[in-house]
């Protein structure tokens, strides 16, 4: 998905590092080059299979 990103554009999402969920940040910079920055960790639930509703 960086493939789309423009200069400027940021993704931001989730990346396991050592088993654990990390914030992690992506920005394309103006020459178009790829720069990633790694947060915090993050509490993320786990799913439960079974219990979801059906829409």
């Amino acid at each position: 998905m960086t493939s789309l990103l423009g200069p400027g554009g940021r993704l931001v999402g989730a990346l396991t590092v050592e088993g654990a969920p990390h914030l992690v940040q992506i920005d394309c910079l103006a020459d178009g080059e790829l720069k990633r920055s790694l947060g915090g960790l993050l509490r993320i639930s786990p799913l439960v299979t079974g219990i979801a509703a059906t829409l």
